[in-house]
């Protein structure tokens, strides 16, 4: 799913969300106010953004395919990283590092390229574990 929520002064915002469809959460994302949700536009996230996609351009670890990749509109991990580094945020997901890269891989994972940027990552069952959460 991807949603634009329009502002008040016209400007556009989006949601990069995995799941597809109507479903409650879908429903909970168009519900939220303006105000949680981070914007393309904001110059600081711009410049981190083209920052992230610097690094997997000059890395010796990604390949050309994998700057392609990262670079499309609709991957949401390069701009997460940004917002997460310019706000100070703890990315959370189930992705799994690639570990130790031995050739140009084509397929940046989240945790490895959070890391480089001294981005916090956590899975949501270590969050809960942390945070003593209970079912």
């Amino acid at each position: 799913m991807r949603a634009k929520k329009m502002r008040q002064d016209g400007g556009a915002e989006f949601i990069s969300v995995s799941l597809k469809g109507t479903d409650e959460f879908s429903a909970w994302i168009s519900d939220l106010p303006n105000e949680c949700i981070l914007s393309t536009q904001d110059i600081q996230i711009i410049q981190t953004y083209r920052d992230v996609l610097s690094f997997i351009q000059q890395s010796n670890q990604y390949s050309e395919a994998a700057l392609r990749l990262w670079s499309r509109e609709n991957v949401a991990d390069p701009w997460l990283i940004a917002a997460a580094k310019v706000y100070g945020y703890t990315l959370l997901s189930f992705e799994q590092s690639a570990g130790r890269i031995t050739t140009r891989s084509n397929n940046p994972k989240l945790p490895d390229v959070a890391h480089h940027f001294q981005v916090p990552y956590t899975s949501l069952f270590n969050m809960m574990r942390n945070e003593s959460f209970i079912l």
